[in-house]
């Protein structure tokens, strides 16, 4: 409920939600802090904010990482993008298409680098997943 809460709150107020969600930056669910840890992070650019995120992508919650991961990638920076893609050889195969799903619309410059990484150190399973998103993403033909 909280992390529910806590999204709706800065999707509709925005930077004006932060000083209501401060007390959430050490919430003891791992996705409601990844969920304000994002929101401030894009707020104010401060990378103290970006580190609990690297943190928080490789908990042994699933649902800490998800989220997590999904505040990383919504960030849309290079070093942002590069811890997803670090942890992504050790998620669960259902976080991994998850991941790929969201990376499909992202616009990165690095995108392709990145879908050659998880490729290069990812087993069998989830290559043709990494290569459907690489179509899907428009990067090649």
């Amino acid at each position: 409920m909280r992390l529910a809460a806590a999204q709706a709150l800065y999707k509709l107020a925005g930077n004006d939600a932060l000083k209501h969600l401060e007390h959430l930056l050490e919430d003891p669910d791992g996705a409601v802090k990844a969920c304000v840890n994002g929101a401030f992070f894009r707020a104010t650019g401060k990378k103290e904010y970006l580190e609990v995120l690297a943190g928080l992508i490789t908990d042994l919650s699933k649902r800490t990482r998800k989220a997590a991961a999904d505040e990383l990638l919504a960030i849309e920076s290079e070093a942002a993008l590069k811890m997803v893609i670090a942890s992504f050889s050790e998620q669960e195969f259902e976080l991994q298409k998850h991941i790929l799903r969201r990376l499909e619309f992202s616009r990165s410059k690095i995108l392709y680098q990145c879908f050659l990484s998880i490729f290069k150190t990812s087993g069998e399973k989830i290559r043709p997943f990494i290569a459907e998103a690489v179509r899907r993403a428009g990067l090649v033909n």
